[in-house]
């Protein structure tokens, strides 16, 4: 595909369309964030108390809101290329996994993030979160679990694409795989609320060191299952 300046090249399309697809639909969009509205609302009857008793559950109910985000971006990630035998025609191009693999980890990156801002402010709105002073780095933390959360999640939605029980199946093999990551997550948010900036360093450089493993893992992983998937 001419070299890396070709791959880029190609990573770039194939992230445009991603866009332009969601822009149009805004399905998955719309979808996570009626979620997240609706998980705000009955958190906010179920567990809110005094702001004492509530101080440490903020950062978990953030991070659940985001792992079943991450199971409706993911959703039908490949299946618009499954359907249509889109697969089929790209797997005939030389290199394409490189540039297939990141330009869709890249757009469910950003879909998944546009979600988790709105999450981040409903449950802002109701349980205590870091300061606004504080919250680049809430945003850093969230960043940095998304892009876990997208290598994985991507090569796993090509690998169930042509089940017809893909949207049951991908929960149950992606939650398990990124409990370290979760914890990481909930963690490093808890001590930000806690102004314990030494700790959240701490849990925020063991994410960045799950996401090194995932994305190499996955991006190893997802030539095999782009050539087995039929």
């Amino acid at each position: 595909m001419g070299g890396i300046r070709g791959e880029l090249g190609a990573t770039w399309v194939i992230l445009t369309k991603e866009i332009r697809v969601e822009w149009r639909s805004r399905e998955v969009w719309f979808t996570g964030v009626f979620f997240s509205l609706l998980l705000a609302v009955l958190f906010l009857f179920g567990l809110a108390t005094d702001a004492q008793g509530s101080r440490g559950v903020g950062p978990g109910v953030l991070w659940i809101g985001v792992v079943f985000l991450a199971s409706i971006a993911f959703g039908r990630s490949f299946v618009r290329e499954h359907e249509t035998r889109c697969l089929d025609a790209l797997r005939l191009v030389p290199s394409v996994c490189g540039p297939l693999f990141w330009g869709k980890c890249l757009g469910n990156g950003l879909v998944l993030f546009s979600m988790e801002l709105v999450l981040v402010w409903l449950v802002a709105a109701i349980f205590p979160l870091p300061g606004w002073s504080l919250w680049p780095a809430l945003l850093w933390v969230l960043l940095l679990g998304t892009l876990g959360l997208c290598s994985l999640g991507t090569v796993i939605s090509a690998a169930l694409a042509r089940f017809r029980l893909r949207e049951v199946l991908l929960p149950l093999v992606l939650y398990p795989l990124i409990i370290p990551l979760l914890i990481g997550g909930v963690k490093a948010t808890g001590a930000l609320v806690e102004g314990e900036m030494s700790a959240y360093w701490d849990w925020a450089n063991l994410v960045v060191a799950f996401d090194a493993v995932f994305l190499v893992l996955s991006r190893w992983l997802f030539g095999k299952v782009i050539e087995a998937v039929e």
